[in-house]
């Protein structure tokens, strides 16, 4: 929607401005912001590098990858940051899992409500791997494939 710049002041016309500019090269150049939920971080800042080196246009927002352990009065903290990484998202890749009580389902059911196109690595091992907006990969050079078909 185009902005009437002789409404605004000169320091919201700037900041109008700038957020026009980010949106067209956004429709131009879409980042991919990619969540990576996995129980092994091994695996995950494995995938993290080969993203990073194969998508040259992605950003890994998995912020919980770059923490260690957390007391009880910063789960509450990291766990808002989790579900506000997931949002930010516009990709979400899952390691499938066969340990049942892994917080990974439920970080997948935020994906779900939220639209966003999920890639399994691995086995379907849940009902909610059978959704439309799943996509079941091998492995994480089969995802990026098929992020490069779209």
């Amino acid at each position: 929607m185009p902005i009437d710049y002789g409404s605004i002041g000169a320091f919201e016309q700037i900041k109008a401005g700038l957020q026009d500019s980010i949106e067209y090269s956004q429709r131009l150049y879409p980042r991919l912001n990619i969540f990576i939920a996995a129980s092994n971080k091994e695996f995950a800042l494995k995938w993290k590098e080969i993203l990073k080196e194969k998508l040259f246009s992605c950003k890994i927002i998995s912020t919980w990858t770059n923490v260690d352990e957390l007391s009880d009065k910063e789960k509450e903290e990291k766990s808002l940051n989790y579900v506000i990484d997931i949002e930010r998202s516009n990709i979400f890749i899952l390691q499938s899992d066969i340990n049942e009580i892994s917080e990974n389902h439920v970080k997948m059911g935020i994906a779900v409500s939220r639209g966003i196109p999920i890639f399994v690595i691995g086995e379907k091992r849940n009902i909610f791997h059978w959704f439309s907006t799943v996509t079941m990969c091998n492995n994480i050079e089969e995802v990026i494939e098929k992020l490069k078909e779209k």
